[in-house]
C-alpha cells in the first residue's frame, strides 16, 4: 500500500486505509478534483484559504441550516474540520483537498454523481 496509513497518534487512519482498499480516485474523478481545486486556488499557490472556501462553499442547502438547527457559520465550520490543517495556517493544500475527496469518492459509486457533487 502506497499511502502512510498510520497517523501521528500511532493508529491506522481508517479513511486512508479504506481509500487504499478501494483504489482512491480514478482518472476522471481526479481530474474533477483538480479542476475544482484550481478554481478555488485563486492565487495559484497550491493552497486554498478558509476564507476562499467559505466564499465558494454554499452552506444554505445544508439540512441543518434548512431546518434551522444550525447557522450557516456552524455548517461551514462542520465542513472545514473535514480538512486537516497540518500546517495550522488556516488553509487547505492540494494534497489535503485530494485526500478528503478520495474519501468522499470511496462512498460514491457513480462518476456522474461524484462530478455533480464537486
Amino acid at each position: 500500500m502506497g499511502a502512510n496509513l498510520v497517523g501521528e497518534d500511532g493508529c491506522v487512519d481508517f479513511d486512508k486505509f479504506y481509500c487504499e482498499l478501494t483504489g482512491g480516485l480514478n482518472d476522471s474523478r481526479m481530474a474533477c478534483v483538480h479542476k475544482t481545486f484550481s478554481k478555488l486556488d485563486l492565487e495559484g499557490c497550491g493552497s486554498v484559504s478558509s476564507e476562499n472556501l467559505r466564499v465558494a462553499y454554499n452552506v444554505s442547502s445544508h439540512p441543518g441550516v434548512i431546518a434551522g438547527k444550525i447557522t450557516e457559520d456552524e455548517a461551514f465550520l462542520e465542513f472545514l474540520v473535514c480538512f486537516p490543517d497540518k500546517n495550522n495556517n488556516g488553509s487547505v493544500c492540494y494534497t489535503e483537498f485530494c485526500d478528503y475527496y478520495a474519501g468522499v469518492s470511496s462512498i460514491i459509486g457513480n462518476d456522474g454523481h461524484f462530478d455533480q457533487l464537486m
